[in-house]
Formats: C-alpha cells, sequence, structure tokens
C-alpha cells in the first residue's frame, strides 16, 4: 500500500473516533462511546471492504493519535519486509546461480527451471519469485536497452533545431508489408513529415525528407536509427547541401530519440488499434485513412506536453508556428537539386552506364570515360550528366533496346575535349 492510501486511512480513522477524541463530561464514558461506535460496520475507504472493529481497537486508536497525533494512525511497515520466508536459503541461492548463469532469462522459466529441477513444487506462487529477484537483481527491474545509460530528458528551445525521423511497421496489405516512416519536430512534436510505403528503403525517405523541408522549413539536426534507410552516401550528401546535420543514436537504442518512438504508439493506439485494416484494397486508401486520423487527432489536438504558464495546453501545430523566425524555407528549384542521387560510372563501349541495375544511355562521346550521372530518386525516368567542358546537363534516358535496333547510327564521333569549346 502506498503512503497516500495510508494517510487516507488515518484520516478515516480520525474522523470514526472524534466523538471519542471530543467527549466532553457530561457524555458517556470513552468505553461506551467505542461501544456503540462498534455496533455499526465501518467501511474502509481504500479497500472498500465493511467491517465490525471491537471497542478495544478503537480505544487504541485514540491513544495512538492522543500519543503521536497522525502519524500514530498511519500504518508502519511490516519488520519482516524484504525476508522471504517461502524460499529456503538453498532456494535462493539456485535462483541466484541461475541469474548468473542466464542473465536475461525471464522470472517464468525461471521458475519452470526450479521445478524441473525439484527444488520447488508448485505451492510456491510465480509472485514470490518476482518479488525475490526484483531484491536480489535489481537491474532487472530496468529492460536492458536502459540499463547503464545516462538517461535525461531533454527538449529544444524551438522548432526546426531538430527533426526526429523513425519507421515503423504497420501491417501486410496485399502481401506487402506496409511501413510509415515519420519525422516530428522535438521542440513542438509537430508532425513535419511522413510517408506510408511498401518499401522501407533511403529513396522512399529522401522524399519524405523533402516534402517536409518544402513545407516546414530546413532543420538544423536530424536524429535517425542506424541503418540503409538512414544511413547512405545520398542522405548525407543531401544534407550537407541543405546544411542539415546528421546525428545517429547508438545501434539498437531507440529511446534516445524517445519522442517520434512514444508517437509511433500514440499513432498505433489511436489509429491503427482502431481500424478494419481489411477493409483497405490498396496504399492510397491506407494513406487517406491516416491523413484523416492526423491532423484532427494530433496536429491540432492540446498536447499534454506543451503546457503553457497558465496551464492551458498548445497544439503541436500552434507550438511550431510560434517559432515562425526560425522557419527557414529553401526555394523548389534549390530542392530539386539538392535532392539528387549522384553516381560516379565508367561508360561502356556501347554506351550505356548501370545504376541500380537499370541501363541509361549516354552520348556515345563518353565512352570508356568516367561520368557522374544525376538522377532524380523520386522519378528514375529524370536522369542527366554535366558536359564537362561547358558544365550544362545533358538529358539521358533509360535504354531501350528495340528502339535501338531501328536508330541510324553516326558516323564520325567527336569526343570532348578543350578545343571543342
Amino acid at each position: 500500500m502506498n503512503q497516500e492510501n495510508k494517510e487516507k486511512i488515518a484520516i478515516w480513522k480520525v474522523g470514526v473516533i472524534s466523538p471519542i477524541l471530543h467527549r466532553k463530561k457530561e457524555d458517556e464514558s470513552r468505553h461506551a462511546l467505542a461501544k456503540k461506535i462498534a455496533s455499526s460496520p465501518l467501511m474502509n475507504p481504500v479497500t472498500g471492504v465493511s467491517k465490525f472493529y471491537s471497542p478495544r481497537t478503537l480505544l487504541w486508536w485514540c491513544h495512538c493519535f492522543e500519543s503521536s497525533g497522525l502519524d500514530g494512525l498511519i500504518s508502519r511497515s511490516r519488520k519482516d519486509q524484504g525476508v522471504f520466508r517461502a524460499l529456503t536459503p538453498q532456494v535462493q541461492s539456485r535462483i541466484c546461480q541461475i541469474l548468473d548463469q542466464f542473465p536475461r532469462i525471464s522470472n517464468v522459466k525461471l521458475r519452470e527451471r526450479l521445478k524441473d529441477e525439484g527444488i520447488i513444487d508448485d505451492s510456491l506462487s510465480q509472485s514470490t519469485i518476482d518479488r525475490f529477484v526484483r531484491t536480489a537483481r535489481p537491474e532487472k527491474k530496468l529492460p536492458a536497452i536502459h540499463q547503464n545509460k545516462d538517461r535525461k530528458a531533454f527538449e529544444f528551445r524551438h522548432a526546426n533545431e531538430c527533426w526526429q525521423a523513425d519507421t515503423t511497421f504497420l501491417q501486410n496489405l496485399n502481401g506487402e508489408k506496409v511501413c510509415l516512416m515519420l519525422i516530428v519536430d522535438d521542440a513542438s512534436r509537430m508532425v513535419v513529415g511522413y510517408g506510408i510505403y511498401t518499401h522501407d528503403n533511403a529513396a522512399n525517405f529522401l522524399e519524405v525528407l523533402k516534402d517536409a523541408i518544402a513545407r516546414n522549413g530546413r532543420p538544423e539536426k536530424l536524429l535517425l536509427d542506424h541503418g540503409g534507410t538512414y544511413e547512405n552516401h545520398h542522405l548525407a550528401l543531401a544534407c550537407a547541401q541543405a546544411g542539415i546535420v546528421l546525428r545517429y543514436c547508438a545501434v539498437r537504442d531507440g529511446a534516445q530519440k524517445g519522442k517520434v518512438e512514444r508517437l509511433n504508439r500514440t499513432l498505433k493506439e489511436g489509429w491503427l488499434n482502431q481500424i478494419d485494416w481489411t477493409s483497405f484494397n490498396d496504399l492510397a486508401e491506407v494513406k487517406s485513412s491516416f491523413s484523416h486520423y492526423l491532423y484532427p487527432e494530433y496536429i491540432n489536438k492540446p498536447h499534454s506536453s506543451l503546457a503553457k504558464e497558465d496551464g492551458t495546453c498548445l497544439t503541436p501545430r500552434e507550438r511550431f508556428l510560434m517559432d515562425q523566425e526560425y522557419i527557414h524555407k529553401i526555394p523548389l528549384e534549390k530542392l530539386d537539386s539538392i535532392f539528387v542521387c549522384r553516381y560516379e560510372r565508367k561508360v561502356k563501349t556501347n554506351s550505356t552506364v548501370s545504376v541500380q541495375n537499370v541501363l541509361y544511355e549516354v552520348p556515345s562521346e563518353f565512352m570508356k570515360q568516367k561520368i557522374e550521372i544525376f538522377i532524380d530518386p523520386l522519378n528514375d525516368d529524370r536522369a542527366w550528366i554535366l558536359d564537362p567542358i561547358s558544365n550544362k546537363q545533358i538529358s539521358v534516358k533509360k535504354v531501350d533496346k528495340h528502339e535501338n535496333a531501328y536508330t541510324h547510327r553516326k558516323r564520325h564521333i567527336v569526343y570532348p575535349h578543350k578545343e571543342t569549346q
């Protein structure tokens, strides 16, 4: 029983014995008053149980109150607290040995092992084992992800100082896994970007990030997990050009970006767990359902962590818009040039280069030369190379071998060199 409930019971006891405590000379004796009170059942305010108390108990409460005040009526902790009478020293020793050998064993499996060894029987409850393990191995109270970690609650002062991003799995749709990519602003809890896809890859995250920056401005930092989706050359290059600093959590330590992790849980509880997933026919219907939940139910709903001095809570959108001076937009044409994937390739003698198992056709003048090919990750049909002399863009396209079978070839190829300027 916690301290608050103990105090509630003590206050209730004072109310029960108050006629005895305030007895006047002309009133009945203390014993007679106690006997009168004890003639009716009294209901405990915490447990809700009604029972009869003896006059002697009521007089003892009076004595405790008169000698020690309210503290005298507050129940004391058990003197044998921490003593496990149901566990013999042999059982306690064996439990510690098993925990040393298998530090991550669950308490249920621990009890099963003890039963298999014949050390205990079914009469020993699981709760007794749990209490002993908490006492003998206090570190097991914490999940492994938090052990030996210096955790501190943090929050950036202004919007767009730091964004946190993560991917979470939703359900299977038409035989494919559906995942949700989220980007949330640390200071305001505003969902600045999201996307629902059937593939968790770098190209999809670049699309989400580009859209988030176009709508809400450029963040100073981006806090991410390790993994191919978030730790790749294309994302690092795009963020460097946009002036965004990439920061990564420790491996298998998603708790370092707890705001987006907690948001994933909120969205699953508020949306995913309350919809009929089988009613969706395609990804567009999933996106529509999520969008209809996100904006009225989260972004425009007061958030308990965004309380003002007067106690009222702001919505994530209101908190985000308070920092207008920290929202720096990037022109769309510049974003288009930033969010492209660059690949260095050597042109084959058939005037092609291969990128992500896709063949692109470049002018024959560049055969056997190393070139840089630029591809829009959101539209791989949009690709180009730079002329080494004029530095102009030269559009390239995917190879169509059937079309090339009927295309006339040039008689003479002029390779790019300085004299051709």
